[in-house]
């Protein structure tokens, strides 16, 4: 008997026989095989495992920072992101929202750090501008091959508003 999957625009489908990825899925009805196991012949056991390609939010929640004039000020940050390579999301990292979030948090201290409050309030721009370039490096340090030197998913913190809701 065969089971039928549906992969809806807004997923990719990963598909692995015994374990060994062997295809992406875009949007569609699919047919996975029933594994026959007779002793002497074996079919390979089919799985698919689905992805999100959705844009999603992930709120880096209050921060307390200390800035490079010694203020210390608490910041939430909200990062909205898609993934865009299904096979580096799910095989380059265990959890690629965790990383984008501990990715995000890192590169929002450093950043913070260096500027002092003046400028953190005149100028968010560049705080997200040196968030982004932050994290684009680490991935493309964190992943091994040349092949595979871009992000799995793509971000850009949210507006202001994300800022601003997260001062004291």
């Amino acid at each position: 008997m065969k089971r039928e999957i549906i992969i809806k625009d807004t997923h990719r489908g990963l598909r692995y026989e015994d374990g060994v990825l062997t295809k992406i899925l875009s949007a569609g009805s699919y047919t996975i095989p029933r594994q026959i196991d007779l002793g002497f012949y074996r079919s390979p056991k089919v799985g698919v495992a689905l992805v999100d390609m959705r844009e999603r939010d992930l709120t880096i929640k209050g921060q307390e920072i200390l800035t490079a004039d010694k203020v210390a000020i608490r910041v939430s940050i909200i990062v909205q992101f898609r993934v865009n390579d299904p096979r580096a999301a799910m095989h380059e990292v265990a959890n690629y929202e965790e990383r984008l979030y501990t990715d995000v948090q890192l590169a929002a201290r450093r950043s913070l750090a260096s500027m002092t409050l003046e400028e953190i309030l005149t100028n968010r721009n560049r705080l997200s501008e040196d968030i982004l370039r932050d994290v684009k490096e680490a991935a493309a340090n964190k992943l091994s091959s040349d092949r595979h030197r871009r992000l799995p998913f793509q971000f850009a913190p949210a507006d202001d508003r994300a800022f601003d809701r997260g001062q004291n």
